[in-house]
């Protein structure tokens, strides 16, 4: 594995379009520009591979007025907030398109692949989350 110490660092060992899948998992919240970082993302990304992005969901919050509240805006290590819709739109304004992935149903147990198959036919009407995978177009 290589870790790198900034994704500059990235851009200068590997060619545009290098990467098939990335996944930022409770990381844009803590950036001070998401939209460059997902714009400079999109340059390594290959045509139709696949963008992983994963924010608390801050929808709901309009102030810190319980523990769950805090926990979510985290006013000491967050400095963004998103929702499923703003989630989607900064994706979109880097280049990404938003998909729905199948559900896939690996070494689950009989409840959890049926909680998982009721909320995937239900999906159309439930609100989106801010669990979201993008496809670079």
């Amino acid at each position: 594995m290589n870790v790198f110490g900034s994704l500059d660092r990235v851009a200068e060992t590997h060619p545009p379009g290098s990467f098939h899948a990335v996944a930022l998992l409770q990381v844009l919240e803590h950036l001070t520009r998401p939209l460059d970082v997902l714009r400079a993302l999109r340059k390594l990304v290959a045509d139709g591979g696949v963008l992983m992005l994963e924010t608390p969901d801050c929808g709901n919050v309009t102030d810190i007025r319980t523990r769950r509240d805090y926990e979510l805006i985290n006013p000491l290590g967050h400095i963004n907030a998103f929702t499923p819709e703003t989630l989607e739109r900064i994706a979109k304004e880097a280049g990404f398109s938003r998909i729905r992935p199948c559900t896939v149903q690996v070494c689950a147990g009989a409840k959890r692949a049926y909680k998982r198959e009721v909320r995937r036919l239900l999906s159309p009407f439930l609100r989106d989350g801010t669990q979201q995978m993008f496809l670079a177009d």
